[in-house]
This record gives C-alpha cells, sequence and structure tokens, in this order.
C-alpha cells in the first residue's frame, strides 16, 4: 500500500525533473550554486523523511531562487551545473519517478483488481 509521503513524492516528480532540467542548463556563480545544492540538500531531506509538505515548501523554495536562465551574455563568473549537483538532482528525479510509479500502479490495481496477477493476491 502506498502511504501519504509516497504520494507526495509522486505527484512532485514531475515538477522536480522539470526545475532539474532548468537548473541543468543554467550558467550561474558558484555562490549562487552553492545556494542551489543547500536548498536540493532541503528537498533532499524533505523527500528522505516522505512528508508532504516539507518537500512542497522545499520545491518552492527551490524554485523561488530562479530565474536560472536569466544570464548577461559573456559572463565570465558564471559557470555550468557543477556535476556533484547535476548527479544529486538526477538521483532525486529518479527516487520521485518511482513513487510516481507507484501511485500509478496502486491506482490501476484499485481500479481493476480482478486483472491482478494471481501472485500478488
Amino acid at each position: 500500500m502506498v502511504d501519504a509521503g509516497e504520494e507526495s513524492r509522486g505527484r512532485l516528480a514531475p515538477l522536480v525533473a522539470e526545475l532539474a532540467d532548468e537548473v541543468g542548463e543554467s550558467r550561474l556563480t558558484e555562490k549562487q550554486w552553492a545556494v542551489v545544492g543547500e536548498l536540493v540538500g532541503r528537498l533532499e531531506a524533505a523527500v528522505a523523511s516522505g512528508h508532504g509538505l516539507a518537500m512542497e515548501r522545499a520545491l518552492v523554495e527551490l524554485e523561488g531562487i530562479g530565474p536560472f536562465r536569466a544570464v548577461k551574455a559573456g559572463s565570465v563568473d558564471h559557470v555550468a551545473q557543477p556535476e556533484p549537483l547535476r548527479e544529486r538532482l538526477a538521483v532525486l528525479v529518479h527516487t520521485l519517478q518511482a513513487s510516481a510509479a507507484a501511485v500509478a500502479r496502486e491506482g490501476l490495481e484499485r481500479q481493476h483488481p480482478d486483472e491482478q496477477p494471481r501472485a500478488a493476491r
């Protein structure tokens, strides 16, 4: 059975995936990347806890530091996303997508209980 935390993670999956794409295309200063890293850490902790409201707050906070793409052409102090941060976001997106899949499977099982494989009964 899927719990409330799993449902919250599943709901946030597409939003975090979209945000991760935007962040991945960004060029920020190292100081800005450090702030993004801290906020991603808060989101990771909230996802691990399964607390829906904490996840939503962390996501809103992370979204609030955007827009990520607003950089003047030729800004030499802006750098691409650090690889460790890219990897952390990829793991986070994968975790959330797995939750979304679990929620979807359970929803299908509730709608069509007679179509479950015998081993699952």
